[in-house]
């Protein structure tokens, strides 16, 4: 029998996912684009405070404060369901799981801990020999809005269908053109930390 977990409002939740297998998020421009969308689309329609986020190839660890305990499960379902589309749209697969089921959410019971949380997540990719600090590492962070004092990342509304399968081999300039291309056009979006 699992234990019931109680979420209260103005609670502190340090939240982590990961993908079933593979690097499904390297550095890239696209994939920079299919995060914040995706995170932009999950805040609109589940306004959960993200207070700090990383994501590395394998995994996303998130700072998030409880206004709505119901909120915070269809934030990261709808997340995690709108970045799996797009990354198999991209790879030109159908029907595969990207991630693994549920997410760890433990409540940070104090501001003592909520700051080694701040540290454990920007600190991960040094941990993870990625990069020498999280300032040089290339995947999306929040860190340098952290640093600057700023709390919007523009992104765009950029719906499943428009995600097209790309050639087995690319690089990073069919990343920019493919970039490019979604967001011609394209109403613009944020994503609020």
């Amino acid at each position: 029998m699992r234990n019931l977990k109680i979420v209260l409002n103005g609670q502190v939740l340090f939240i982590s996912t990961s993908v079933e297998e593979d690097i499904m998020f390297p550095a890239n421009p696209l994939i920079e684009l299919i995060l914040l969308k995706s995170l932009a689309a999950a805040q609109a329609l589940y306004p959960v405070r993200v207070c700090h986020f990383l994501v590395e190839g394998t995994h996303v660890h998130m700072l998030a404060v409880v206004d709505n305990p119901d909120d915070i499960k269809d934030f990261m379902c709808h997340f995690k369901r709108e970045t799996a589309h797009a990354i198999n749209r991209v790879l030109g697969r159908t029907k595969r799981t990207v991630w693994c089921e549920g997410s760890d959410a433990p409540v940070v019971l104090s501001v003592e801990k909520t700051i080694e949380q701040i540290a454990y997540l920007y600190a991960n990719p040094a941990k993870d020999s990625l990069e020498d600090s999280v300032g040089k590492y290339p995947g999306v962070s929040s860190w340098k809005h952290f640093l600057k004092g700023k709390n919007t990342f523009r992104t765009f509304y950029i719906s499943r269908d428009d995600f097209r399968p790309l050639p087995a081999e690319h690089h990073l300039e069919t990343y920019k053109a493919e970039v490019r291309v979604l967001v011609k056009k394209k109403k613009k979006n944020s994503f609020t930390i």
